[in-house]
């Protein structure tokens, strides 16, 4: 993981072991089990986004790396419009136990 996606990397972290778990299940089930459908989207835009951004450093050279990403980026809110096919997220659903 290049230093600088590391913070946003540990963000998705905390923020998909928020609730306590269950017995019987991981904190990451816990929270995708009281997670929204929207809440659901972001996280996985924020993960798809963080992987294109791993995916294009990797392909730099240790100091382009450390000279083109110099910050995580930042994901707005997830927009919808009507008949967009094109603009879908699919949800994330807790796997049953």
């Amino acid at each position: 993981m290049p230093p600088p996606l590391r913070g946003e990397f540990l963000d998705i972290l905390r923020g998909l072991e928020a609730v306590a778990p269950l017995p019987g299940e991981s904190p990451v089930q816990a929270t995708v089990r009281k997670m929204s459908a929207d809440d659901a989207d972001l996280v996985a835009t924020r993960i798809v986004v963080l992987f294109g951004e791993v995916a294009r450093a990797s392909t730099l050279r240790p100091v382009e790396v450390e000279a083109v990403v110099e910050e995580p980026a930042a994901v707005a809110p997830f927009e919808r419009y009507a008949g967009d096919a094109d603009n879908v997220v699919p949800l994330l659903y807790a796997a049953e136990a």
